[in-house]
């Protein structure tokens, strides 16, 4: 398989993943299902550490199959994960500033093609 046949549409070449909200089972085994099958087609797969933190702040890992290998048993997430919300991110003086445009900033730095964010609703309201 190439990165080719993984979207009908266009080629995929670079994707994302972040986890967000509150930890639950089974986060590390769909982040591995996710890299087992991206990876081999040729797809670079980023991990975001801390949710949409991880995303504002250009804080990430370039994942690999040996690093997702034995994930499957493994609780809660390699990625770690963060309540933080993108328009609402905290500062140091208390107060909260929309920091939407450095997830973008990041997001197009590297490239994506597509951002996986795994949570809940309040995950899926804030991608």
């Amino acid at each position: 398989m190439n990165a080719k046949k993984v979207s009908k549409t266009r080629p995929v070449h670079s994707v994302g993943i972040l986890t967000a909200g509150g930890d639950c089972p089974g986060l590390n085994a769909v982040i591995r299902a996710i890299g087992k099958t991206l990876i081999p087609a040729g797809v670079e797969v980023y991990g975001f550490l801390a949710g949409f933190t991880g995303l504002i702040e250009n804080r990430y890992v370039k994942l690999s199959e040996e690093e997702l290998s034995g994930l499957l048993t493994v609780g809660g997430t390699i990625l770690r994960t963060s309540r933080d919300k993108p328009n609402k991110m905290p500062t140091p003086d208390g107060r909260t500033r929309d920091m939407t445009g450095a997830a973008i900033e990041t997001y197009n730095r590297l490239n994506l093609d597509c951002l996986i964010c795994l949570g809940g609703g309040g995950t899926q309201k804030n991608a």
